[in-house]
């Protein structure tokens, strides 16, 4: 834990500043009734140790050792004000460097005055009723490179204002995002002559979106997004006989969609789908993805109060659809495979599932889950996460589990079957 302390030692400063929010929240507060600075704070959080079998970069060493401190604070109201800071630092490569990373991946204020509410600063948004794959959820980049045994804690805090008017049973929601965090991706092994790097977007002060929410015996929502995609078109950077080097791209969208989750008795029926128009509006760029439709349909059940089971159907229709091999530069052909393959474009209609088992026992403490998304393709690629969490007290937990990808080479998941890794973690929660 030495790497981990030394470099919270040298992120003092938001520290400091969280120490500072906690003397403004309490000073409204009597002698007698000012509460102690981690109670004004809210400050809860776990450290936690871990180890991977691999990581996400494809080199094939064994054995990640992974150490972190992650920190969630909500102050006490002051003023009319609530805040949020969620704050990690953890070095993921300690069986060889001391290097850590660290990020504040949401710090923000809210306010309501009237039906409004009020929220800025840096935080996590997510749109979507369907389960884990949301194709209305585009203003949320992720570090997919992050060693974590909870998918969600990939996700990254981005700075926006939003401002939401509530009337009754609907919720009519405007955001403005003009921060951009680039999301990391899972590059792998390339093969020889071959490199791929990250290119900064233009405009990324103009991301903005607007959505319709109601909230009753059927939940719905309409939206429109302009955003800068999450989803990577490609470039070709420099191309001759003996190397190729290619730039991830991260390109403005156009995205329209609604979502719908509806209880029918014991079962819960939930839909979301999304028309994404990218700059190829014809299809013809092999650098640029190709505007799409993608659907989701779900149904889910809990069983006893302890054993649920979500089923999904996923389809996605790429518009204007050309095969890599059409294009008769083989440059041209590289890149529209690698865009394709980056963003499940390989055939004009393509079809998946995910399933998700959750069962939970001895009164909560032992909870077993198994995730699988699975792409039908030529032959079938995908991921499959079995994991079983032990809450030994409520203070101390463990988990063991496995990520297993699987498919074709020229797949998304199967670039990663290098990267399959068994994990365990434990956690001390405070």
């Amino acid at each position: 834990m030495r790497s981990l302390q030394h470099a919270l030692l040298k992120r003092g400063k938001i520290f400091a500043f969280l120490f500072g929010v906690a003397a403004l929240s309490t000073s409204a507060f009597s002698q007698e009734e000012r509460p102690s600075i981690k109670d004004a704070l809210g400050l809860t959080g776990s450290l936690r140790a871990a180890g991977f079998e691999h990581d996400k970069s494809g080199l094939n060493d064994y054995g990640y050792l992974v150490n972190g401190l992650w920190l969630n604070a909500r102050p006490q109201e002051f003023y009319g004000f609530s805040s949020v800071f969620d704050y990690r630092i953890q070095g993921q490569n300690l069986t060889r460097n001391t290097d850590t990373d660290d990020d504040l991946r949401e710090a923000y204020l809210e306010r309501t005055v009237g039906n409004f509410d009020f929220k800025a600063g840096r935080f996590i948004t997510v749109w979507g009723r369907a389960d884990k794959v949301n194709p209305t959820d585009v203003f949320s980049s992720r570090n997919y490179n992050l060693l974590v045994t909870d998918d969600e804690d990939q996700r990254l805090g981005t700075f926006a204002t939003q401002i939401a008017y509530n009337m009754d049973n609907y919720r009519l929601v405007g955001l403005w995002q003009p921060e951009w965090r680039q999301p990391e991706y899972p590059i792998g092994k390339l093969p020889q002559g071959v490199e791929i790097g990250y290119g900064l977007p233009k405009n990324r002060e103009q991301q903005f979106g607007f959505k319709l929410d109601h909230s009753g015996s059927v939940d719905w929502s309409v939206s429109y997004s302009h955003t800068i995609d999450r989803g990577p078109d490609i470039k070709v950077a420099s191309m001759t006989a003996q190397s190729q080097a290619f730039k991830l791209d991260f390109n403005p969208i156009h995205v329209v969609g609604m979502d719908i989750a509806v209880p029918v008795g014991d079962y819960g029926l939930r839909g979301e789908v999304a028309y994404t128009k990218t700059k190829d509006s014809n299809g013809n760029d092999p650098t640029i993805k190709n505007s799409n439709i993608f659907a989701v349909v779900g149904i889910e059940r809990t069983f006893d109060g302890v054993f649920n089971v979500n089923l999904q159907y996923l389809f996605r229709h790429t518009v204007d659809f050309k095969d890599p091999d059409s294009f008769s530069n083989p440059a041209d052909q590289a890149t529209a495979l690698y865009v394709g393959i980056f963003n499940n474009q390989l055939k004009e209609n393509f079809s998946g599932a995910t399933l998700r088992l959750n069962h939970k026992a001895f009164n909560e403490t032992l909870e077993s889950e198994v995730t699988l998304i699975n792409w039908f393709y030529d032959e079938s690629y995908g991921f499959l996460r079995p994991k079983i969490t032990y809450s030994f007290s409520d203070t101390f937990r463990g988990a063991i589990g496995y990520e297993y990808y699987y498919g074709p080479e020229a797949t998304l998941f199967g670039r990663m079957k290098d990267m399959s890794s068994g994990f365990t973690e434990v956690r001390w929660l405070f």
